[in-house]
């Protein structure tokens, strides 16, 4: 039943495949509980917005939103794009950059043999399918950081080499199992934190990220909108001014395959920044 998608149990079936804890605690598919509401937080854009966003999705283009700065002489830009993040890790606007993936504590990609992986599409999927062999060998080779193996930790990332992709470095990323929880917008908004920084630590002038916690793990689009955006407000525009200096990401783009989480973001971002004006980009 949909209940069974957030139970403990021990999963079997090879390396990949043996670890106690929610399942969606490991996983994170492109579906959602049937009884999860996706307008949990919505944000009402304006109409003429509305039709904009839409009108610069059918032309495969981001809306763009200046984020307010300290400095004129450095200011990060905002896009947010309907598109799939696999061909954004393999075009080339993130060459200097990285990818952000919603990854399992197991950094195993959909090499599990839990049966939620077969015939389905999500992020890490896609992202470790487009890097090739050399991101599972070395995600593989990491070392474990939790009690029963574990290679990533709820709410924090972790950086690897981007091997076949055109970019500098994969960020992967363990968002919480569901909102439900009273912590889970906290701890997702952390781990959208976590992405920032790691980025910036790692000096990455550009970011793509997804919407984290938006597939099984049942996160309503705009409440993964508002922890994206609280993050990006607390992180690259107050911390920044309170750092006195700019962030090494000028580019951030959340990078949406669903068109639910695409209006989510975009209406969202509109609430906070206003314009939205695009760039007529590929």
């Amino acid at each position: 039943g949909e209940r069974d998608l957030f139970t403990t149990r021990t999963i079997r079936g090879g390396p990949h495949g043996k670890m106690r804890g929610p399942l969606s605690f490991r996983v994170g598919c492109e579906w959602r509980s049937a009884a999860e509401p996706l307008n949990v937080g919505d944000i009402v854009a304006p109409a003429g917005f509305v039709r904009y966003r839409q009108q610069m999705a059918a032309a495969g283009a981001p809306v763009s939103f200046r984020l307010p700065s300290a400095s004129n002489n450095v200011r990060t830009t905002l896009f947010v794009r309907l598109g799939c993040i696999g061909a954004a890790a393999t075009g080339g606007r993130f060459a200097a950059g990285g990818i952000v993936t919603s990854a399992n504590p197991l950094l195993c990609g959909n090499r599990s043999l839990w049966w939620g992986f077969k015939r389905r599409r999500n992020v890490d999927g896609i992202v470790h399918a487009a890097a090739g062999p050399g991101l599972a060998a070395e995600c593989d080779a990491l070392p474990a950081v939790g009690p029963e193996g574990e290679k990533l930790l709820l709410g924090s990332v972790r950086a690897t080499g981007a091997h076949e992709l055109v970019a500098k470095s994969v960020l992967h990323a363990l968002s919480p199992t569901s909102h439900r929880s009273p912590r889970g917008e906290g701890v997702l908004r952390q781990t959208y934190e976590s992405c920032l920084r790691v980025a910036d630590a790692h000096g990455l002038a550009s970011l793509a990220l997804p919407a984290l916690g938006c597939g099984i793990n049942a996160f309503p689009p705009a409440v993964s909108a508002r922890a994206a955006l609280d993050a990006v407000d607390h992180v690259l525009i107050a911390g920044a001014e309170a750092a006195a200096c700019a962030p090494a990401t000028t580019l951030l783009e959340f990078v949406l395959l669903d068109e639910q989480c695409y209006a989510a973001f975009a209406d969202a971002a509109h609430a906070r920044w206003g314009g939205g004006g695009g760039r007529r980009e590929s």
